[in-house]
C-alpha cells in the first residue's frame, strides 16, 4: 500500500503491518495469544514465561526490624553498613552531559527493579546535544524537521520532510488533506462517508482481589487511530471518540484491497509528533531485560472494507490484543489530565507490550530517548503480558507508572530506581518517587487500593487503612529523623490523606509536585541520591553519588510555603509519633 506524506508513525508501521491482523473475528488472522505457564511457575514448553525476580511491588516475608537498611549514620564501608556499591554510571549524573556537540550521555535510573545504567545517545546529522537543565539529549537543529513529518501548506501543496530532515514541498495531484496524523495528498477518488464503531474486551478485577473475574466486558477503544485506503494511498483518518465511534471517508470502488485500519499511536495537535503509542516489541518469549535495544512495530489491526458494514461495530479481543488498547486508553487519560492539569503537555512517551513477554523490571517507567518506526519519543514505558498474570489489566498499576511519568514531566525525580520490596523501608529518595507514584495512581482512581498479580499470585493492599495482607505496615519513628528509611506506601497513605476535601484536597497534593523546593536545581533538605545492590530484599551494597536530589520533606516544604495549612500537613504526618516533619519550620527557596 502506498501512502503519500503520512506521519513518520503511520508510514513505517502501517506497510508492514497492515496485512496480518483481524479485527474481532477469530477467523482472521490474529497476533499469538498469550500462551499458560507451566507447573510451579515454571515456563510452559511453548513460549509461556517464568516470573522475574519481583515486579513493581514486589511481595515479601515478614519484614526484619531495620527493613534491610543500614544502621542511621553508617557509612559505605563503616561498621553496621553493607560494602560500598560501585557507580554504574562512572560519575556522570542524572542530569547527563554533551560529550560532543553530537552525543548526549546521561545516567538513567529507571523505575520498577531496573538498576541504574548509563546511556550514551548519537544524535543524528540535523540534530545536537542540548543540555538544557533537565537531561543531556539530542534536538533539532534550527529549521530542521523530523523524518517524514507531512503537513498541507495549503489546500494544494504539500510538506514533506527527507531522511536529513530537510523540508520538501510538492504540489498534489488532487487535494492536500489535512488530518489527525499530518496532511497527505489525496488523488481525488470517489468517497463516501463511512461510519462504524470500535469496542475491545476488558478483564477486570473481582471485588475480592482475589484474580480477575472471568467475564469481560466490552469499552470503547477511545483515542485510536484509524485509516481508511483504496490499496494506492490513504484517503482519510480520524481519531474514535469517546463512546467508540469514528467516521471517515472511505473509497467507493471495490477491487477488494480496500481497507480499514486502527493504530495505537495518537498524534499530537499538529500531527507532526506522537504524543504516545503502544509498540509490539521484536523480542523473544520469556523474560527480556529492559536494556535490550529495542526495535518494533505499533500495534494495529486491519479488516478488509468489503468484509464491514456501514454502522458495523468491531470488537477486539484478549486473545487479539486487547490489553494494549487498554494500555493507551489509560495513556491517553493521562495525558489528557496532565496536560489540562498542569497547564503544559507532558513529555512524549513509548510502551511497548509483547505478548507472552515478562520485561525484567517488571513494570517500569524509563526516562530515556527512543525510536521507533522512524518517531522519537522522549521516555518509554514497560508492561508486562503473560498470561499467568495478564497484570495489562491493572490500572492501580499502569496508573503508578504514569506517576512516574507525570514526575519526570514536571518535578524533579529522584532518580533512585532499583528494587523495592513490599513493606520494607527503602531509602528516603525512593520512597519519595515510588510513594508519589502510588499515591498519584490513587488520588486520579478515587481508590486507596492498590493492586497487582505477580507469579501467578495476585497480592492488594490499601493505603488509606495502612493495611497489607501478609505482612506488617511499618510506620516512620520521629527519633529517626528526616532520612530515615521509610516505607513507600507510608508516603503514599500520607499523600492519600493529604488529598481529602476535608484536608488539603487533592488539587494542593498533586499540584505540590510542582514546587520549588521539590522542582528547583537544589534542595535544602540536604539529601543525595544513592545506589545499592540487592539480595533477597536487604540492601548488600551502597554508594552515595552526592548528587543533590529531592525527597519527601522537600516536597512537604512546598505545601507548606504554598500556603498549605500546617494543621492538615501535621494530620496527615502525625509527627509526634510518626514521621517527624516540622510544619512550622519549612525550608521555602
Amino acid at each position: 500500500m502506498k501512502a503519500t506524506g503520512l506521519g513518520p508513525w503511520v508510514t513505517a508501521a502501517a506497510l508492514a503491518l497492515l496485512p496480518i491482523v483481524g479485527c474481532g473475528d477469530d477467523s482472521k488472522p490474529s497476533p499469538t495469544p498469550p500462551v499458560e505457564a507451566g507447573s510451579a511457575g515454571e515456563p510452559a514448553a511453548e513460549g509461556g514465561t517464568s516470573a522475574a525476580s519481583g515486579g513493581e511491588h514486589s511481595a515479601t516475608d515478614e519484614p526484619a526490624a531495620d527493613g534491610g537498611m543500614p544502621e542511621r549514620g553508617s557509612t559505605p564501608g563503616g561498621a553496621g553498613a553493607p560494602p560500598a556499591a560501585e557507580d554504574p554510571c562512572q560519575g556522570v549524573s542524572t542530569l547527563g552531559a554533551c560529550v560532543s556537540p553530537s552525543q548526549a550521555r546521561t545516567c538513567v535510573a529507571p523505575t520498577g527493579n531496573a538498576a541504574p545504567m548509563l546511556v550514551t545517545t548519537d544524535c543524528r546529522a540535523f540534530e545536537h546535544c542540548a543540555a538544557n537543565g533537565k537531561q543531556a539529549r539530542c534536538v533539532l537543529n534550527q529549521n530542521a524537521c523530523l523524518p517524514k513529518q507531512s503537513e498541507c501548506a495549503n489546500g494544494k501543496q504539500l510538506r514533506t520532510c527527507d531522511d536529513q530532515g530537510s523540508w520538501h514541498t510538492q504540489v498534489c495531484p488532487g487535494s492536500c488533506q489535512s488530518s489527525a496524523i499530518g496532511g497527505f495528498c489525496v488523488s481525488g477518488s470517489a468517497t463516501t462517508t463511512f461510519n462504524g464503531t470500535l469496542l475491545y474486551e476488558q478483564a477486570q478485577v473481582l471485588d475480592t482481589y482475589v484474580d480477575w473475574a472471568k467475564s469481560r466486558i466490552d469499552q470503547p477503544a477511545e483515542g485510536v487511530l484509524v485509516l481508511s485506503g483504496d490499496g494506492n494511498e490513504w484517503l482519510d483518518a480520524t481519531l474514535v471518540d469517546e463512546n467508540g465511534n469514528y467516521s471517515l471517508e472511505v473509497p467507493t470502488s471495490d477491487t477488494g484491497i480496500e481497507q480499514l485500519a486502527f493504530f495505537l499511536i495518537h498524534p499530537d495537535p499538529t500531527g507532526a509528533i506522537a504524543q504516545f503509542g503502544v509498540f509490539d516489541a521484536d523480542v523473544p518469549n520469556g523474560v527480556v531485560s529492559t536494556d535490550t535495544p529495542l526495535d518494533g512495530q505499533t500495534w494495529s489491526w486491519a479488516v478488509p472494507l468489503a468484509e464491514v458494514s456501514n454502522g458495523e461495530t468491531l470488537r477486539i479481543s484478549e486473545e487479539q490484543g486487547s490489553g494494549a488498547i487498554h494500555i493507551y486508553r489509560r495513556l491517553l487519560q493521562i495525558q489528557r489530565f496532565d496536560t489540562d492539569f498542569y497547564g503544559a503537555e507532558p513529555g512524549t512517551i513509548a510502551a511497548w507490550f509483547h505478548l507472552n513477554t515478562e520485561w525484567d523490571c517488571g513494570a517500569c517507567f524509563a526516562p530515556w530517548p527512543v525510536e521507533v518506526v522512524s518517531n522519537p519519543f522522549d521516555s518509554q514505558l514497560f508492561i508486562s503480558a503473560t498470561a499467568r498474570d495478564r497484570s495489562y489489566w491493572s490500572d492501580a498499576v499502569t496508573i503508578h507508572e504514569a506517576g512516574h511519568y507525570t514526575m519526570w514531566s514536571y518535578g524533579v525525580s529522584p532518580n533512585e530506581g532499583g528494587q523495592h520490596c513490599l513493606g520494607r523501608p527503602t531509602a528516603p529518595g525512593q520512597a519519595w518517587s515510588e510513594g508519589w507514584a502510588t499515591g498519584f495512581s490513587s488520588i486520579l482512581r478515587e481508590s486507596s487500593v492498590y493492586w497487582d498479580k505477580q507469579g501467578g499470585s495476585m497480592f492488594w493492599f490499601d493505603i488509606g487503612s495502612r493495611f497489607y495482607q501478609d505482612t506488617t505496615w511499618q510506620r516512620p519513628l520521629p527519633q529517626r529523623g528526616l532520612l530515615q528509611d521509610i516505607d513507600e506506601n507510608e508516603v503514599a497513605a500520607i499523600l492519600w490523606s493529604l488529598a481529602q476535601p476535608d484536608n488539603a484536597g487533592s488539587d494542593a497534593t498533586l499540584l505540590g509536585l510542582r514546587q520549588p523546593s521539590v522542582a528547583g536545581a537544589t534542595f535544602k533538605r540536604g539529601y543525595t541520591r544513592h545506589v545499592w545492590d540487592m539480595n533477597n530484599c536487604r540492601r548488600s551494597s551502597y554508594f552515595d553519588t552526592g548528587e543533590s536530589a529531592p525527597m519527601f520533606a522537600d516536597y512537604l516544604d512546598g505545601l507548606v510555603c504554598g500556603n498549605v495549612p500546617t494543621a492538615a500537613v501535621d494530620d496527615a504526618t502525625n509527627p509526634e509519633q510518626s514521621y517527624p516533619y516540622p510544619s512550622r519550620e519549612p525550608l521555602c527557596p
